[in-house]
């Protein structure tokens, strides 16, 4: 299992920035097993995404459910989207994945493209389309498959070419977009809310009851809900939270280790140091003069 992870801010918004923002697309070959986990954490992108799964078997998870995909099977991530991608059991997870701005697609806002085929179609909340499912799905597919073979191109017609196959796909897209419900509205704002709070409180001891007392839930939902929609405990989530803080503060700091273990949320430096040795096969001190 690898130690890959998306960074994101503190809405979940992937930070990964386009190499070439004069033509935003980049082609991302992907396994799970690179991954910290073995799986995508959750995030959400102002970009979309479209994968194409190569072996095996993927879980897209979603706020309001999760897709299975096989090998040969192809979905789309709208904008503000948030979605994690896990593994089947005992399944390996490849995939390749258009990542691009809608401008792509547009040309630019208020076009012909953006008002009759773009802008109507994707509310703001974002959602996910089973490409494999659609009608049009062998057009979709060869001009996605087309757009992938071509994409590593860095030349200009290259270029117009793989946006002129993600322009034909999107016509075949389109009609699957309306009806986006309200309710992946709320359940996005909830779960932002959670990791809101636990990123506020990670320093202070932690307490369930103040949490689901913050949310107006009951201790359970809090409990059932974080790991239906994030993929793990809320323990866990707020452990690699601490160790991923008290990491930075070793690599840019000349704060002590007891110190930064007590600022980090952890009880004493021995707990600390147990998990951040188990996490990272470092001692924290270790971690530290490596960074440096």
């Amino acid at each position: 299992m690898g130690n890959t992870i998306i960074p994101v801010d503190d809405k979940l918004y992937a930070t990964l920035s386009m190499q070439d923002e004069s033509f935003p697309l980049v082609l991302s070959h992907d396994d799970l097993s690179n991954f910290a986990h073995g799986f995508v954490n959750w995030h959400r992108q102002t970009t979309l995404e479209i994968s194409v799964i190569l072996e095996g078997s993927v879980r897209v998870c979603l706020l309001r459910g999760e897709h299975r995909l096989r090998a040969g099977e192809s979905f789309l991530v709208l904008p503000n989207t948030l979605h994690a991608v896990q593994p089947v059991a005992n399944e390996a997870g490849r995939y390749v994945t258009l990542i691009f701005e809608p401008r792509l697609l547009t040309g630019f806002p208020g076009s012909f493209f953006d008002n009759a085929w773009y802008a109507p179609l994707v509310p703001a909340c974002g959602g996910f389309v089973r490409l494999s499912g659609l009608p049009g799905w062998d057009a979709i597919r060869a001009h996605v498959a087309f757009a992938c073979e071509r994409a590593g191109h860095a030349d200009a017609g290259a270029q117009l070419a793989v946006q002129r196959a993600l322009q034909d796909a999107w016509r075949h897209i389109a009609p699957a977009l309306a009806g986006l419900q309200d309710a992946a509205r709320r359940e996005d704002r909830r779960i932002v809310e959670m990791t809101q709070y636990l990123r506020a409180h990670y320093a202070e001891k932690f307490s369930l009851d103040a949490m689901a007392a913050h949310l107006h839930v009951s201790r359970g939902e809090c409990c059932r809900y974080f790991k239906r929609m994030m993929g793990m405990t809320i323990t866990d989530y707020l452990l690699d939270y601490r160790l991923s803080h008290a990491a930075q503060q070793l690599a840019q700091t000349s704060l002590p280790v007891t110190q930064i273990a007590h600022a980090s949320g952890f009880n004493s430096p021995s707990s600390f140091a147990q998990f951040f040795r188990k996490k990272t096969g470092l001692t924290p001190s270790a971690y530290r003069a490596q960074k440096r």
